[in-house]
């Protein structure tokens, strides 16, 4: 929910409407709308794109990962993940610690075993997300494109071949323990270059953590739009 009636309004701003009262609406019937709101604030919010039993259980299967890895390292290590003064945490493939109680989780048994498959491709293969991210990180074709002689390397097809479809990479999970302190303000990835602003070449899709994290003292993710340090300049984030 957000801290204020100013920052309600912000956020209204950024909402793209996916849904009606008789169900979903098509894709089309949005995704170009998204995909500019996107390139223009560095976000976009899609409230009701997915089903929320599929959010909810993504979230499940994180935090009882997350109780798994932990249960491990009191076993394994003598070190508990829930106590701000244990000794230091190493990083692992499948937990990273951020600071102290909050580490990101990847690849752990529930976040890539077939229990929840059916959950990840619900977001994975979504088909709206894949149409925004497509028409987001898209540059403008101009009459120089056929002159981009790369194009016919690596079985690209040449500069008239439709472009590749999107990789979307695994769903992997923040974890916030009680007590841990504010995130500081960081970006995902560098620019490519610091002189201008270019399409995404990568994009972050952000889910609710569950239930339990429509209370504000969970301490969701903040986003800061239209923020760009490097040049000043409006318009998205490279990542």
């Amino acid at each position: 929910p957000p801290a204020s009636e100013a920052e309600h309004e912000r956020a209204h701003g950024l909402a793209v409407r996916t849904r009606r009262a008789a169900g979903p609406l098509p894709a089309a019937a949005f995704a170009a709308r998204a995909a500019r709101t996107l390139r223009s604030h560095g976000l976009v919010i899609l409230p009701g794109l997915l089903d929320p039993a599929v959010a909810d259980g993504l979230a499940a299967d994180a935090l009882a990962d997350f109780e798994a890895c932990r249960a491990a390292l009191v076993e394994h290590r003598g070190v508990d993940l829930m106590d701000p003064g244990a000794p230091h945490v190493e990083t692992y493939r499948e937990l990273a610690m951020r600071e102290d109680l909050r580490c990101d989780l990847r690849g752990t048994p529930r976040l890539k075993g077939e229990d929840g498959a059916a959950r990840r491709r619900a977001l994975r293969n979504n088909g709206a997300l894949r149409e925004i991210c497509r028409l987001a990180s898209e540059a403008p074709r101009t009459a120089a494109r056929r002159g981009n002689f790369g194009l016919w390397n690596f079985d690209l097809g040449g500069p008239d071949a439709p472009k590749r479809a999107l990789d979307a990479g695994p769903v992997g999970a923040v974890v916030s323990l009680p007590g841990a302190a504010e995130q500081a303000l960081h970006a995902d990835a560098p620019h490519l270059f610091d002189d201008r602003v270019l399409p995404p070449h990568y994009l972050n899709v952000f889910l609710y953590g569950g239930a339990a994290a429509a209370d504000p003292a969970a301490g969701q993710t903040a986003f800061v739009p239209v923020w760009n340090a490097t040049t000043g300049l409006g318009g998205p984030d490279q990542t």
